[in-house]
C-alpha cells in the first residue's frame, strides 16, 4: 500500500504548470520534479499485505471514502497500520469503492 497527499494548491500548480500532457494525467511526478516546491516526503511501510484495500483517488466513490476516511477517522493523519485497522475493523467502510477495478496493464 502506498499512498500520497498533497495540497490543494500544489496539484492546482502541477495542473497550470505542466509541460507534458502525461503530466496532466500522473500530476506526482510533476510535482516531485519540480525543484522549486518544498514538499515533505515520507515513507510508511505496512508489514501485511493489504492489496485487497483500494484508496485512491479516481472515482466518486472513492472519493466518498476518503472523504468519510478523514472526517471521521482523521485519516490525514494516521499511518499505513492505522488506516488498514480502521478499512479491517469497518467493512462496511471498504464496500463504498470495492466494485472499482484498478487499470489492467
Amino acid at each position: 500500500m502506498d499512498y500520497e497527499i498533497f495540497s490543494f494548491k500544489l496539484l492546482e500548480d502541477a495542473f497550470f504548470n505542466a509541460k507534458e500532457l502525461s503530466d496532466l494525467e500522473h500530476v506526482t511526478p510533476c510535482i516531485w520534479n519540480s525543484r522549486s516546491k518544498n514538499v515533505l516526503k515520507q515513507n510508511d511501510v505496512c508489514e501485511t499485505d493489504n492489496s485487497d484495500l483500494r484508496i485512491t483517488l479516481d472515482t466518486a466513490e472513492n472519493q466518498l471514502l476518503i472523504s468519510t476516511l478523514i472526517e471521521n477517522f482523521d485519516a490525514d493523519t494516521l499511518s499505513c497500520d492505522n488506516m488498514v485497522k480502521i478499512l479491517t475493523g469497518h467493512p462496511e467502510l471498504v464496500e463504498i469503492n470495492k466494485m472499482i477495478e484498478q487499470k489492467k496493464l
